[in-house]
């Protein structure tokens, strides 16, 4: 699979198009953006009530100095 790769805003290196998993005691699965600052609480340690969300679908890496550019899908749920 040949991809094309684009150039890191910090250090110029080359960037590696890849993804980034989460590894839970059950399944794995992709990580998830959600939006405003952590809050402890609620049931699984943070509080998430009406808050935007979105599926992160592509990192991109820096083979240079390790970078992370992250980039999530357009379709936002409410949690």
């Amino acid at each position: 699979m040949e991809v094309s790769k684009s150039q890191c805003p910090k250090c110029t290196g080359l960037m590696e198009r890849g993804f980034v998993m989460d590894h839970g005691l059950i399944d794995h699965r992709l990580l998830r953006w959600v939006e405003g600052e952590p809050e402890i609480g609620g049931p699984t340690g943070l509080k998430l009530i009406e808050r935007k969300t979105s599926q992160i679908t592509r990192t991109d890496k820096c083979d240079k100095c390790g970078f992370l550019e992250f980039y999530g899908s357009n379709e936002v749920q409410y949690v």
